[in-house]
């Protein structure tokens, strides 16, 4: 298990240092708004592909497409 972070803010960098206080790993790839839906902050498609690519490279040591 790993917990991913795409936002920095006061309540992420809190339960960042929850879970590496608990030896649980992170992965933080923080999406710029450039790469974000701008009514709802969901990712668009290429902050989507930004973060598939970071996933697959720190979690499974796969080089980005």
């Amino acid at each position: 298990m790993r917990v991913l972070f795409v936002h920095e803010d006061a309540i992420s960098h809190g339960m960042a240092r929850f879970c590496l206080d608990r030896g649980i790993p992170i992965v933080v790839e923080l999406i710029p708004y450039e790469q974000r839906i701008p009514w709802d902050w969901h990712l668009n498609p290429e902050g989507n592909r930004r973060l598939a690519d970071a996933v697959a490279e720190r979690v499974f040591g796969l080089p980005p497409e």
